[in-house]
């Protein structure tokens, strides 16, 4: 029997936050109900790729449980249900009066935890980063907390008779190898981004079940003290080349963009 836990969040869509209400979003004081709630993409990602293993896992012959864990959720039945209906054997949720939103050690102390007490686990994964802040950081705490390696950047998982095949991205390229032991697993930019789509029947299959539910503190000390936010700035100058054809236009590229480039670089 595999044992695979996959830790997701549930975030707003930042994107939708209205600009005037940046400056207050950490602070507690701000409305963000307005924002779309939805499953960090990430770890959508990594949720997917667990539901892929099982496959992999019974066509060589060998059963896997898999269990998604969140903490803090907010509103999130429409994913309970959702993953119930794509057959995760357990949902648990931690709940706690801390505020995690921008405490990646708190975080992933809670996650480690659940991972020790309900464990072993044989793959622990996780999405790279979620917003705000994209720290990065909890999937590195985790693993150190657990004492277990961790793969960074993972874009495909494939379960093998005596190992997972792991395909990650590295500096300079893409690094294949075989992982023998357990680990955690951060899922990057993945083969398969989205969680697949139950059916209306498996949907009404799981209607009563309900999630797991932990009221934990992560003692992990003070959170972080958030001093401020704001919007990064994606604006791009831009201007046109003036120019009847194509010939004049690139003619006109190469004098203000490339002439005194190339005298420097033959000088």
């Amino acid at each position: 029997m595999k044992r695979i836990l996959v830790c997701f969040k549930i975030v707003n869509n930042f994107d939708d936050v209205l600009p005037g209400d940046w400056q207050d979003i950490g602070t507690g004081e701000v409305d963000t109900s307005y924002t779309k709630r939805m499953l960090n993409c990430f770890d959508e990602s990594a949720l997917e790729m667990a539901l892929c293993l099982r496959e992999e896992y019974q066509a060589l012959g060998e059963e896997s449980e898999l269990t998604a864990l969140t903490v803090n959720p907010g509103y999130a039945d429409p994913t309970y249900k959702t993953l119930f209906a794509l057959r995760y054997n357990q949902i648990a949720v931690v709940e706690t009066e801390e505020a995690l939103r921008f405490s990646p050690g708190s975080t992933a102390a809670l996650l480690a935890r659940y991972a020790r007490e309900k464990g072993p686990f044989d793959l622990i994964l996780t999405g790279r980063e979620a917003g705000p802040g994209d720290s990065g950081q909890v999937p590195l705490l985790l693993c150190e907390s657990l004492s277990l390696p961790c793969l960074t950047e993972v874009t495909d998982l494939h379960a093998g008779p005596d190992g997972v095949l792991v395909q990650h991205d590295v500096d300079g390229g893409i690094c294949t190898q075989k992982v023998y032991a357990p680990a955690v697993y951060a899922v990057g930019n993945a083969k398969k981004a989205y969680l697949r789509m139950p059916t209306l029947r498996e949907k009404m299959a799981v209607k009563g079940r309900s999630p797991e539910r932990y009221a934990w503190n992560s003692g992990a000390g003070s959170p972080a003290r958030l001093l401020g936010l704001h919007r990064e700035d994606n604006t791009r100058a831009c201007r046109f080349l003036e120019g009847e054809d194509m010939a004049e236009k690139a003619r006109a590229l190469y004098d203000e963009y490339f002439a005194d480039f190339l005298k420097e670089a033959k000088a």
